[in-house]
């Protein structure tokens, strides 16, 4: 099976209820700007406390009246996350010693499959320039899929979660409390041209890029996504 049909069958894949937003999104959101705080990361970007603090409750607040979304509901996004693009990999990686093997910094965002003549299939990853609020999925339901082939199957609004990203839900989170082996990072591309991934079952845990993104299937672990929402 080509990695298009392969593509296109898992891309069918919907829930078949509409999920609800978790009914302490608003404590869940409040811990991860307590988590923020707590990792210094106002220092890493040379900003005050009290000036951070209110940079994080802005999006949180904006989302919470946004509210959630169904759509992104049904292609399983049921988990939650803020995220700061001015904070680097490397910054992020130190929170829970992540040995990183490739440099997070050096990985640029997923362009997107170019197709013959020079019309581009749109899956290339969006990611606003400050802090943003996104439903995301950290890998579960594409567990012995390979990462070449997920990285196809998203949903229209749904893209890859990046480097940067994923780093930051480590971060946030704690390698040992998010309970997976690890995650494909299908929004970015390394130095190499590759798929970057965290293996996060092991001590430390690590970065590193994929040797061959079609021949790596490991039942435990999937390629993590997040909604996509518009670029600033």
């Amino acid at each position: 099976m080509s990695v298009a049909s392969a593509a296109a069958t898992f891309a069918t894949t919907t829930l078949e209820f509409v999920p609800s937003a978790p009914g302490n999104l608003y404590e869940v959101l409040q811990a991860q700007v307590e988590r923020y705080m707590a990792i210094g990361a106002y220092a890493s970007l040379e900003l005050g406390e009290v000036e951070y603090r209110r940079a994080l409750q802005d999006p949180v607040e904006a989302y919470i009246e946004q509210g959630w979304s169904q759509e992104q509901g049904k292609v399983g996004l049921l988990d939650v996350g803020i995220f700061d693009p001015r904070l680097s990999g490397e910054f992020l990686a130190k929170i829970e010693n992540v040995d990183c093997r490739i440099k997070p910094d050096a990985c640029s965002n997923y362009e997107g499959v170019l197709v013959p003549p020079d019309t581009y299939i749109i899956k290339g990853v969006l990611t606003p320039a400050d802090i943003y609020v996104a439903q995301i999925h950290l890998g579960s339901k594409w567990m012995g899929v390979t990462p070449n082939i997920c990285r196809e199957a998203f949903r229209s609004c749904e893209q890859g979660l990046t480097v940067q990203e994923g780093l930051t839900v480590v971060a946030l989170r704690g390698h040992k409390s998010l309970r997976i082996f690890g995650m494909a990072l299908p929004g970015s591309v390394s130095e190499i041209g590759s798929m970057p991934y965290l293996r996060l079952d092991v001590v430390p845990p690590y970065l590193n890029d994929y040797m061959n993104m079609s021949d790596h299937v490991f039942p435990y672990w999937g390629s993590a996504s997040r909604g996509r929402i518009p670029a600033t």
